[in-house]
C-alpha cells in the first residue's frame, strides 16, 4: 500500500520550527507501521510546547 504524506502547521511553523516534508510511504505486504521523519529546527526562542500534524492519504 502506498500513502502520501503532508505536514500541516499547528502551533509549530514551517521554516521556523521544522522543515516541511512530503512524499510517499510504501508499506511492504503484512507491514502495519512505518516511521516518518520531520526535521526539527532549533531556534533561540522559548515558546513552550508546539504541535504539527502529519497527514496521510492515498495518492
Amino acid at each position: 500500500m502506498r500513502l502520501g504524506d503532508v505536514v500541516r502547521e499547528g502551533t509549530a511553523r514551517s521554516g521556523r520550527d521544522y522543515i516541511d516534508t512530503s512524499g510517499l510511504a510504501e508499506f511492504a505486504p503484512g507491514r502495519m507501521r512505518i516511521d516518518l521523519t520531520v526535521p526539527i529546527l532549533d531556534d533561540p526562542l522559548h515558546e513552550g510546547t508546539e504541535a504539527l500534524q502529519k497527514l496521510r492519504r492515498r495518492p
